[in-house]
């Protein structure tokens, strides 16, 4: 006769790749100044680029995330090393894989 036994719940890491999608934002690029000198050899500053926002988007991309998940428990069937075939015929149910009865073998 099987015996069952009683597998209690825990707790187990997996490791999911999930999708993350990517984002707009907004980034100031700051002003650029360069120095010049004048005909009379002073020196001085003007401004080449004014400040500005650029938008920047970044691309999505997959990552690998660890998730902790609770398994419920559950009872097991243990067999004791027999095949689950010598059980089936005792109870006189058919064997759906195929196989000849082990009733048949014993004539």
């Amino acid at each position: 006769e099987p015996r069952r036994t009683w597998i209690p719940g825990h707790y187990e890491v997996r490791h999911e790749r999930v999708w993350v999608p990517g984002c707009t934002r907004q980034e100031w690029v700051p002003a650029r100044y360069e120095w010049r000198i004048d005909h009379c050899g002073r020196r001085f500053q003007i401004l080449v680029a004014p400040g500005h926002w650029i938008t920047v988007t970044d691309p999505g991309r997959y990552e690998t995330r660890e998730v902790r998940v609770w398994v419920p428990g559950y009872w097991a069937t243990d067999y004791c090393g027999a095949d689950r075939r010598d059980f089936d015929d005792r109870r006189g149910e058919d064997d759906r894989r195929g196989r000849a009865d082990r009733r048949d073998d014993d004539d």
